[in-house]
């Protein structure tokens, strides 16, 4: 089986972060240029990358080859809505899509490998970092892989309901223990906490 097609969501708003969030320092290289080198060093030039809100200023500074860049237009109405614009134009040879964020830089390559192992067992379930909640609680999440069978629910999702809601309604998911996925960017404060971790 060949590995699934990636997709890099970087298309929010930012809104809580002040600034394009993507382009933001994380140990010398920005989120979006050390997602992008992660999912390539797993998939090879399979994969796309999903701009939206500041797509202009990504594509102007970043060199994000070999990637495909899908501009999602309705990026505003929600995480749904990037998520069903990378979905829709995955080839359809592929047999899942490997979902990840541009704003989780602790999450490794060795990560999204293991990822991938655990869904090649099982290739009609999803497969999903689980990883600890804010009260200890085992949650499910990105990164994940979505098997081509729920693309059709994918498609049905809007607003601010992305992967997580379907994977949390599946009894179907493989769960794969990643405690660097329990790790995101919303603020500049984020950003320095992580730094710190990561160092």
């Amino acid at each position: 089986m060949t590995a699934p097609f990636a997709l890099v969501l970087a298309a929010g708003g930012s809104r809580r972060f002040g600034s394009p969030k993507a382009l933001a320092d994380f140990k010398g290289r920005t989120l979006i240029k050390l997602a992008v080198e992660r999912v390539r060093a797993v998939v090879g030039e399979g994969f796309s990358v999903v701009v939206g809100a500041h797509a202009d200023d990504l594509l102007s500074v970043t060199d994000l080859a070999p990637a495909q860049i899908i501009r999602s237009e309705d990026w505003n109405l929600g995480h749904a809505a990037s998520l069903r614009d990378g979905v829709t134009r995955t080839p359809d040879a592929a047999w899942g899509a490997l979902i990840t964020l541009v704003d989780q830089p602790l999450v490794t390559a060795d990560d999204l490998h293991r990822l991938i192992s655990a869904w090649e067992k099982a290739p009609t379930w999803a497969a999903a970092a689980e990883y600890a909640g804010d009260h200890g609680t085992a949650l499910i999440g990105a990164p994940c892989i979505l098997p081509r069978a729920w693309f059709a629910s994918v498609k049905a999702l809007r607003g601010d309901r992305g992967a997580s809601a379907l994977l949390r309604s599946s009894s179907r998911v493989v769960r794969v223990p990643m405690p660097s996925a329990a790790h995101d960017i919303d603020t500049p404060e984020d950003l320095e906490r992580l730094s710190i971790l990561k160092g």
